[in-house]
């Protein structure tokens, strides 16, 4: 028989006892709404936004805790994610009790602050701090919460779903304004606009990465409906949400949204190239991908792309020198932080006196340094970044590990391609720009990572 005739799963209960289960179904409801909702607050970058998120995640882990010790069983999360995250949590509170300094932010210097135990490290700034310790201490039980639920066939199918809705969302929201002609976000009467938004986020660098995620999980659900022969409205659903991510992020103005885009899809298509049918030749594969991209030249010739070709013609010499100037004023800053860094969120107020030390001249208050791996350095230090490394990208390796053969599951194979794909080139794109300081995007990425975590071994 051929892979795609077997069954999809035969892991757990199809049907959990209704009352022992249905707190920890509350919870799982709970994510996914939160998961829709968070780009459209902006993607939840204001202050008061971020805490919303941050208190609605850790409402969640709580119902998700009561469910667990209702049904008198742990998390099903691998110990080494449970380890990292329990570091990280431990590390960042620890930093947030022992405060250096204080930021004064309308003379923008440090005020010194006697800390309670001198010897250890702490933060340069205890109300972003704790702030943001808010955010990850939801986003971590986000994380768990999505390695114990894709341990069940509908929920795992669920969460995906979710996913690539979401972006999809976000991707028609954008191109509707794009074939509009807005002028703001939300045609908010009175509101200055802004040249770089796209969708509901105010710089499109940030769109186009929040957008490369569910665009290759939109397209492993379009071919995992085709292969299966499943009804032609969830062919044609799932193929149009494909056709309008990519066109969204060919649309937006984002160089490097473009280019990781159609890297996340090539990538994909040869990571679950052992799903396709035997019979599938390359003249097969080469007018799929032909059909596909005349798609999205059609969509985008009738919404526009003359924003995107002035954009991508452009020079970007001046971008990359302030760019350059940054990190290298950013690098000394770095490797002073120590293995503990100087604390949660507080690279703005340790990057500025570095700033100021080496006589680099910036033209403005940098809040994020458009390059995530160098910024958690200074903020999390060289043992933080090594947890955060083993968390993220670690997931991909360990999922790889312990995968499931592709005859056994096309669809969590399916998944898995897409996913690898996805936070790939989400990772790679931190390396030019601040994915990674979106809560919106940091969101979906945390479940995405709960999801590889917790795949079917």
């Amino acid at each position: 028989r051929q892979p795609l005739d077997r069954p999809l799963m035969t892991e757990g209960p199809r049907h959990p006892s209704p009352a022992r289960g249905l707190i920890t179904e509350i919870s799982r409801w709970t994510v996914l709404a939160i998961l829709i909702a968070s780009p459209w607050p902006w993607g939840c970058v204001l202050r008061q936004h971020r805490e919303i998120l941050s208190w609605a995640l850790i409402g969640s882990s709580l119902i998700a805790t009561l469910g667990w010790l209702i049904e008198t069983r742990r998390p099903r999360c691998p110990l080494p994610a449970l380890l990292s995250t329990t570091l990280l949590l431990t590390f960042g509170w620890a930093m947030c009790a022992n405060p250096k300094a204080y930021w004064d932010p309308t003379l923008r210097l440090l005020l010194p602050l006697q800390s309670p135990v001198e010897w250890l490290p702490g933060t340069l700034n205890q109300l972003v701090s704790k702030s943001w310790m808010l955010l990850f201490s939801g986003l971590f039980g986000l994380l768990i919460i999505c390695s114990d639920l894709a341990h069940s066939r509908i929920w795992r199918a669920r969460l995906w779903n979710t996913l690539a809705l979401s972006g999809f969302l976000v991707a028609a929201f954008g191109l509707l304004q794009r074939s509009a002609g807005a002028p703001n976000i939300f045609w908010a009467p009175g509101k200055p606009g802004n040249e770089t938004f796209f969708g509901p986020f105010v710089y499109h660098g940030n769109a186009a990465s929040f957008l490369l995620i569910p665009s290759v999980l939109a397209a492993a659900r379009a071919l995992y409906a085709i292969l299966r022969d499943q009804p032609p409205m969830a062919k044609f659903f799932w193929t149009m949400a494909t056709l309008a991510l990519l066109s969204a992020l060919m649309v937006n103005t984002s160089r490097a949204g473009a280019i990781l885009g159609i890297a996340a899809s090539l990538s994909f298509l040869i990571l679950s190239r052992p799903v396709w049918p035997p019979r599938t030749t390359k003249l097969t594969g080469l007018i799929g991908i032909s059909a596909a991209i005349a798609g999205i030249a059609a969509l985008g010739i009738a919404i526009g792309w003359d924003k995107t070709l002035a954009r991508l013609s452009s020079t970007t010499s001046s971008d990359l020198a302030i760019r350059f100037n940054a990190a290298s004023a950013a690098l000394p800053c770095a490797r002073e932080a120590g293995p503990l860094g100087f604390g949660p969120g507080t690279f703005p107020s340790a990057f500025r006196i570095y700033q100021q030390q080496a006589g680099i001249p910036l033209s403005s208050f940098w809040k994020e340094l458009h390059c995530d791996p160098i910024q958690a350095l200074i903020e999390w230090g060289s043992l933080g970044s090594l947890l955060w490394l083993f968390l993220f990208p670690g997931a991909i390796l360990y999922a790889w590990r312990h995968r499931r053969p592709a005859q056994d599951s096309s669809l969590d194979y399916l998944l898995l391609s897409a996913a690898t794909s996805g936070l790939l080139c989400l990772l790679l794109n931190s390396t030019i720009d601040f994915p990674f300081q979106v809560p919106a995007i940091m969101t979906s990425t945390a479940a995405l990572t709960g999801l590889l975590w917790g795949l079917p071994k």
